[in-house]
């Protein structure tokens, strides 16, 4: 899980002007619809919503913010040894938006890549 000071919460942000999605970049993956801005802070704030459309039961939507969420937590460590580059230091707000109710971890992580060498490099 990520921290909480990287964790978007999009009811605050909206209501405070903090994210428009109709102002924001997007980018799609197969898995994802992916919307971006920068933001203030020296910070990286990401937001994963899995609808209620695709899934029904709280508990799986749970289950998916949450891998989303560590998956990124992973990509953050790989790129600190390998890179020196920390994500986490970058002014970015991110939503994630799940697409399809089918997906493996997988292909999510290969999204992930695709999402911050677009949007960080």
């Amino acid at each position: 899980m990520l921290a909480k000071k990287h964790r978007l919460n999009l009811s605050l942000a909206i209501d405070n002007n903090g994210f428009d999605f109709q102002k924001s970049q997007r980018l799609l993956t197969k898995n994802l619809i992916v919307y971006y801005q920068h933001n203030n802070l020296s910070l990286l704030r990401v937001a994963a919503l899995a609808p209620s459309r695709l899934f029904p039961e709280a508990t799986k939507r749970n289950c998916c913010r949450r891998l989303i969420y560590n998956l990124i937590r992973e990509k953050a460590k790989e790129l600190d040894e390998n890179i020196a580059k920390n994500i986490f230091e970058e002014s970015v707000d991110v939503v994630l938006v799940y697409k399809k109710k089918d997906f493996s971890p997988a292909d999510l992580k290969k999204d992930l890549d695709v999402v911050f060498s677009k949007i960080l490099y």
